[in-house]
């Protein structure tokens, strides 16, 4: 008995330390192996199951493996997290570079990617970015919500704000200044950050061209207050009636001697009508009537007080 006991005591340390071969001819295992299994018949079938399966294992040791049936890949549990083994067949060579062959995502600091390619970090380029798509789209997001972006809409170029930012403006950037805003309510300020109309200059502004103005359009002034520095209409009319020169916005009726109706869209009892004559001893006066605040002109002889004919010019403001 006690020989026994003393060969189970010695037996113990050598079974705890002893590698393992499993062969079919009698092959001693490899020193570094703990265990060895040859065979040129069969393989290693490791444990299968399903994603879910997977999932539920409790516990998972670093390094455990299994065979998901559910992606049909081998999965290794590595930094608290599952991973697929990647093998040649993943990576397609080709003459101008080499394609990651797999339908999944990948994420780069991160175990769930929602995108063919998740990073979570910086990314850095000495190269070009190219994006070939017919309407490739550039998110920007912050907390999680579309926030700003730039979209390829054809042949048009498009950024902005996304719906869900109703107070976010768009910020053009000079010489590390900002230069031109773009309110939520598409109103432009050219170094103004609130602008206050659709276009807010604070500067001067050099024009070549023409400023047109449509709908009774008014230029003012913080000097006049809400009062228009551009004329309703203006022009000059001969003795008969006729329109010698002025805006194209108004007509010109006779109705007898020295009396002239000009109507103009626009008017009101508030316009303010300068008439002077041009023929000599003649005197214009304005005044408006009518429902629709037509100018009349009514001209007289200086000498005589009568009423005559005479060629004159006007200009008319609303105030």
């Amino acid at each position: 008995m006690k020989a026994l006991t003393l060969f189970l005591l010695l037996s113990f340390p050598s079974v705890t330390i002893a590698q393992v071969a499993i062969s079919t001819d009698g092959s001693l295992p490899d020193n570094s192996a703990m265990l060895h299994i040859k065979s040129t018949t069969k393989g290693l079938l490791i444990p299968s199951m399903t994603n879910t399966q997977r999932n539920a294992i409790v516990s998972p040791a670093e390094g455990l493996i299994i065979y998901n049936t559910t992606t049909n890949e081998i999965n290794v549990r590595q930094n608290g997290a599952w991973m697929f083994l990647l093998t040649n067949d993943y990576w397609v060579g080709g003459g101008s570079g080499w394609m990651f062959n797999i339908g999944d995502n990948i994420g780069i600091n991160t175990a769930g990617p929602i995108e063919r390619l998740d990073v979570n970090g910086n990314i850095r380029t000495t190269g070009s970015v190219n994006i070939d798509n017919t309407s490739a789209i550039l998110q920007f997001k912050s907390g999680g919500v579309n926030t700003g972006f730039v979209q390829l809409s054809g042949d048009n170029l498009r950024l902005g704000t996304n719906s869900g930012n109703t107070t976010g403006d768009v910020v053009f950037r000079m010489n590390g200044t900002d230069r031109i805003f773009v309110d939520e309510l598409g109103r432009v300020g050219l170094n103004e950050s609130n602008p206050a109309s659709r276009l807010h200059v604070n500067g001067d502004a050099n024009i070549t061209g023409d400023i047109s103005l449509s709908n009774n359009g008014e230029v003012q002034s913080s000097a006049t207050g809400s009062y228009s520095l551009i004329p309703l209409c203006y022009g000059t009319v001969d003795t008969d009636g006729t329109i010698m020169s002025g805006t194209p916005n108004f007509t010109v009726t006779k109705l007898g001697t020295g009396d002239i109706r000009i109507e103009v869209p626009g008017s009101s009892n508030s316009t303010t009508v300068l008439v002077t004559c041009i023929t000599a001893q003649r005197i214009a006066s304005a005044s408006l009537a009518g429902p629709n605040n037509n100018i009349y002109i009514a001209v007289i002889n200086a000498l005589t007080g009568s009423i005559g004919d005479a060629a004159f010019s006007f200009v008319a403001y609303n105030q």
